[in-house]
């Protein structure tokens, strides 16, 4: 009976040393607070959308809806998957081209800045339109995110569209 006592107060006193080892061997939480907030400069991730129409003496015979992607700072656009304008479908405007239209070009990992996107198209009518415009860009090679802006762009009424 005495060697069971012992043997239970030998593996009380080595559990009760584990105990203090592992928490000491733990870090605080400030300390881990700390490690996040370091010093390290914060990336801003800005992308910065324009559209406006080109008129056909400008566009090279039929008007068209431009629009521009820039990135800002770090900031890079993804060449895949690219970025996706879908316009609303007022009844009085044709589209040159079929929608959504995608621009991606699967040979490079990322556009050159600014992204632009040319949209031509016929209307019989002054009228705005919405324009949804989806892409993908990153802050760094491995932190990617997507993003969307609704742009409206008043549409002229063609020459040729009556």
């Amino acid at each position: 009976m005495v060697k069971m006592t012992s043997c239970l107060a030998v593996l009380a006193v080595l559990n009760v040393a584990t105990i203090a080892v592992a928490q000491e061997a733990k870090p605080s939480l400030d300390s881990l607070i700390q490690q996040f907030q370091s010093d390290a400069p914060q990336i801003e991730a800005e992308v910065r959308i324009d559209a406006w129409v080109d008129r056909a003496e400008v566009a090279g015979g039929q008007d068209e809806v431009v629009i521009t992607v820039l990135p800002e700072g770090e900031t890079k656009l993804n060449a895949d998957p690219g970025i996706t304008v879908t316009p609303g479908e007022p009844a009085a405007v044709d589209w040159g081209v079929a929608l959504p239209h995608r621009h991606q070009d699967f040979s490079i990992v990322y556009f050159e800045p600014p992204a632009t996107i040319r949209l031509p198209f016929k209307s019989s009518a002054n009228q705005p339109v919405d324009i949804l415009v989806e892409y993908a860009y990153c802050l760094v090679d491995y932190q990617c995110f997507f993003g969307e802006e609704n742009l409206r762009v008043d549409l002229p009424a063609n020459a040729d569209a009556s």
